[in-house]
């Protein structure tokens, strides 16, 4: 009976424009990265191990509108990019840059608007980018949301 059928996975998306992996494999300048991933962004999700260079090109070229980029870009693709692998990866890139006021945006951002709640990881990641910006009072309020 097709009605007692459990619904099948979604299945896995095309894999990352391979441009995009050539890009990053030929250590292309960050706005090189970034027009490839724009380009191709919109048929299918960024794997985690491109994200990380997206996002340090994103840093590098377009910082004001890296967490509105990023949130559109896992909106569109929720079902394989809104999780912890995602939120983890790209707040450790902006945490060790020392961009910590886009740090926030984004962890807000994935918390308000995408429903991904905060792993130990992400607290781990949050936690490393005020301590390196030396931030104490932010250090402690992390460590009491735990």
């Amino acid at each position: 009976n097709a009605a007692s059928r459990v619904a099948a996975p979604p299945l896995p998306p095309k894999v990352a424009d391979p441009r995009l992996q050539k890009a990053f494999e030929e250590r292309a300048r960050p706005v090189e990265v970034l027009a490839v991933w724009k380009a191709g962004r919109a048929r299918s999700p960024t794997p985690a191990e491109l994200l990380k260079p997206v996002v340090q090109a994103l840093l590098e070229v377009e910082p004001d509108t890296l967490p509105q980029q990023v949130v559109e870009h896992v909106h569109a693709h929720h079902v394989h990019l809104a999780n912890a692998r995602t939120v983890v990866t790209t707040l450790d890139v902006v945490a060790r840059a020392g961009s910590i006021r886009i740090m926030e945006e984004l962890h807000e951002a994935f918390r308000r608007d995408l429903g991904i709640h905060p792993t130990l990881q992400t607290y781990e990641v949050l936690l490393g980018g005020y301590a390196t910006a030396g931030d104490e009072k932010l250090v402690r309020l992390v460590v009491a949301e735990l």
